[in-house]
């Protein structure tokens, strides 16, 4: 056998490494198979995930095959059902403290701070030691469930996967993403919670190139499950729901704030008892030994506590229990959980959230079912609701929890009850705290994934992406006069200086010190007595977040990028702008089909703004007894531009055209329609411009006369060039020789029609 594959393995070598490599820059086809892949072993985990725990199980607790849990449990000495669970935190803390401390307690804010920090990178040990451990802790009766730890072990398989295809952030992000999916239906046989599950809680966002692949591995992982798992029904065997009276939805909303209330308790004490563990003067590897025996202890009196419950949750849910009963078990686990996982325990909270809800709705449910039996439900549909409420406050998630509980129960008519509620609950604790169940973890380490999401966008954004690749520059030569004119006809305050040799930054120089300076010594000083150092530098390979703490720490107008340490050569300029349109290019996924800027663009008059232009030169005009005529379109559409850089557009050409006209010649500016477009032409009869040379004025610094000194007479063009396109829109010239020049440029037409 050992020959047989080796020998395959070698006939077979180049296909096999085709086929690795063409997956190495996915598109969608291959994300879709990939993650149909990561389906197959988020299916396979949970199926192994679900018989580890019922291995330890029998080796902490031996039951028989024809006793249920509870049962062999009570049936056990005293000090065997106290050295259960002592003996599996025993084991499980060095592991945890030595080996691999992201298996500490229920993983998903682990997965969440793996997507938000390190572009959706985990470490491959986490998947097969997450497993073991959870399946120890609640194996020996911990109370915990099974979504936390399957969520990190499919995520850890997922993003394996994508490191090891060495696959873009981005994209890692969505094979983690497929995993967890993939575990959550495996698990609980719910394929569309496993979607909205990783969507709604760990990635927090829904793109087409995500959600494929993720549905793709949800589904396999359900059918992989269940193949392996039997062919499963629904998880809870409910009685039929049955909306008894429209004025029902009032206990309904009211069971939404009480789960709220509770949801907050659930949440806030968790994270008491982990503070509270977190600062015990105890061997760190010792603490859930700690915890497990005083659960077992508590366990002595409820042994209902004990791992995930679903027995005990099937009973409330078929009203097996007396109100006090249900009311006591709900505290009960509550403290619990806070032991097991508050003292470094490993498993999910969502189990021992549907428990709390269903002993909460039970409890309710009876009360109110007593106070009001003609238009009430029985308590059973109260549990079922009061599952999803809980749930979804203390997690923030109510889609989820509405989609799940329905796949569990496969109750069609406890959907609109349980939207009621759950949004109630979720709208509530929201309003209350920002934190959830889940953050309130990465909180307390001082990590918010909300602003980390933002800083992420431009954490995957490189410099090289970004900068301008041919910025304008003063050489350390250059007067004070020359610094000046060419600061006049720029938008910039602050310009880089280089070396014209050999092309190294030699510092930063500001609109503000030239113009004081050639006050007062005069034009002929040189600028490089006036350069200062640039306040900070960054490098092609870099990321838009460090520049935008460069710009936001230093209060810097502009960031030179340079080539390397060594010679320190200009090779790009970025400034706040540039930042602020990256950002804006990254998040938005729609661009044809969404109207949002967050640059000072609005809805603009192009016949005020050469009304404005012609006024701001009127003097020149007078100067040069020039005459200019105007032939505007009337009623012309408003445009979507920056009112200050087309006005400078505008002002730039009318200047140029009455610097190349004669005394007493005609200026002519035109606007008009056509199609989806505006136009506006400025024409001189000066000299002309060659049809070889046309293309060449819209360039930086070119000098088309060769008698004049300094070749930076095209600078105006090339920044009006710039504005233009950067609005998406053309200039151009139309000249002959000895006819004058005629600058058009063109601007998309704001379009009345509502869609």
């Amino acid at each position: 056998m050992k020959e047989f594959l080796k020998s395959f393995i070698t006939k077979e070598k180049y296909s096999i490494k085709t086929i690795i490599q063409s997956f190495k820059k996915p598109e969608m086809p291959q994300l879709v198979i990939l993650g149909a892949i990561i389906g197959i072993i988020g299916g396979l985990g949970a199926a192994i995930f679900y018989n580890l725990i019922g291995f330890f199980k029998d080796v902490f607790f031996a039951p028989s095959t024809t006793e249920t849990f509870l049962d062999v449990v009570r049936s056990l000495p005293w000090y065997h059902r106290v050295l259960a669970p002592t003996l599996g935190g025993l084991i499980i803390g060095p592991l945890i403290t030595f080996f691999v401390q992201e298996a500490k307690g229920h993983g998903v804010p682990e997965v969440m701070e793996s997507v938000a920090l390190k572009g959706g990178v985990i470490r491959g040990r986490v998947a097969p030691l997450k497993a073991i451990i959870s399946a120890i802790c609640i194996g020996s009766g911990g109370s915990a469930g099974r979504e936390g730890p399957i969520v990190q072990i499919g995520a850890s398989f997922g993003s394996f996967i994508g490191q090891t295809l060495n696959l873009e952030p981005d994209e890692v992000e969505t094979l983690l993403g497929s995993g967890a999916a993939a575990g959550i239906a495996g698990t609980f046989n719910a394929p569309l919670a496993g979607v909205l599950f990783s969507m709604e809680v760990l990635l927090k966002d829904i793109k087409l190139k995500s959600f494929s692949p993720i549905v793709v591995a949800s589904v396999v992982g359900t059918v992989i499950a269940n193949i392996f798992l039997g062919n499963r029904g629904a998880v809870f065997d409910i009685p039929p729901h049955v909306l008894v009276s429209v004025w029902e939805f009032i206990p309904y909303l009211l069971l939404g704030v009480v789960a709220a209330g509770v949801a907050l308790l659930f949440e806030n004490s968790l994270y008491f008892f982990e503070h509270f563990f977190n600062e015990l003067s105890f061997p760190e590897y010792l603490k859930p030994a700690l915890g497990g025996l005083l659960l077992g202890l508590l366990a002595l009196y409820v042994p209902e506590i004990h791992a995930t419950g679903y027995p005990v949750m099937e009973g409330a849910l078929h009203t097996d229990f007396p109100f006090f009963i249900v009311f006591f078990f709900m505290f009960a686990k509550i403290l619990a959980t806070n032991l097991t996982l508050g003292s470094g325990g490993s498993g999910g909270i969502f189990a021992p959230s549907l428990f709390i809800g269903s002993m909460l709705g039970s409890s309710y449910g009876i009360m109110i079912h007593n106070l009001f039996p003609n238009i009430t439900a029985g308590p059973s549909s109260y549990a079922t609701v009061g599952m999803g409420a809980v749930f979804a406050g203390a997690t923030h998630a109510p889609l989820t929890s509405i989609v799940i509980l329905f796949e569990m129960t496969q109750d069609p008519n406890i959907i609109l009850p349980m939207m009621f509620s759950c949004v109630v609950s979720a709208v509530l604790t929201s309003r209350i705290q920002k934190k959830n169940i889940y953050t309130t973890k990465l909180l307390n380490r001082g990590v918010d994934i909300s602003n980390i999401k933002k800083e992420q966008v431009l954490r995957n954004i490189k410099v090289k992406e970004v900068m301008a690749t041919n910025p304008i520059t003063l050489n350390k030569s250059m007067t004070l006069a020359q610094a000046d004119d060419l600061f006049e006809k720029t938008f910039y305050s602050h310009l880089p200086v280089i070396d014209e040799k050999t092309g190294e930054l030699v510092g930063v120089v500001n609109y503000h010190t030239i113009s004081r300076q050639l006050k007062s010594q005069g034009g002929e000083q040189k600028i490089e007595n006036y350069v200062f150092p640039a306040p900070g530098v960054a490098y092609l390979e870099d990321n838009l977040l460090k520049v935008s703490r460069l710009i936001n720490d230093l209060n810097a107008r502009i960031i030179p990028i340079i080539d390397n340490d060594e010679k320190h050569k200009l090779v790009g300029l970025i400034n706040r702008t540039d930042l602020i349109e990256a950002y804006h290019e990254s998040v938005m996924t729609h661009h044809d089909e969404i109207h949002f800027d967050l640059s000072p663009k609005m809805q603009v008059d192009i016949d005020h703004l050469i009304d404005v232009s012609v006024h701001a030169l009127e003097n020149d005009i007078k100067d040069k007894g020039l005459k200019v005529e105007l032939d505007l379109q009337e009623n012309l559409p408003p445009v979507q531009a920056d009112s200050n850089k087309i006005s400078w557009v505008i002002i730039n050409l009318l200047d140029n055209a009455i610097h190349h006209s004669h005394t007493e010649d005609k200026i002519q500016i035109a606007s008009w329609k056509s199609g989806d477009w505006v136009f506006v032409s400025v024409e001189d009869s000066g000299k002309g411009i060659a049809s070889e040379d046309q293309e060449r004025i819209f360039e930086k610094f070119v000098c088309l006369a060769q008698e004049e000194e300094h070749c930076d007479s095209g600078l105006g063009l090339a920044i009006s060039k710039e504005i233009i396109e950067a609005h998406h829109g053309r200039i151009w010239v139309e000249s002959q020789v000895g006819e004058g020049s005629k600058f058009v440029f063109s601007l998309k037409a704001v379009s009345n029609k509502k869609t």
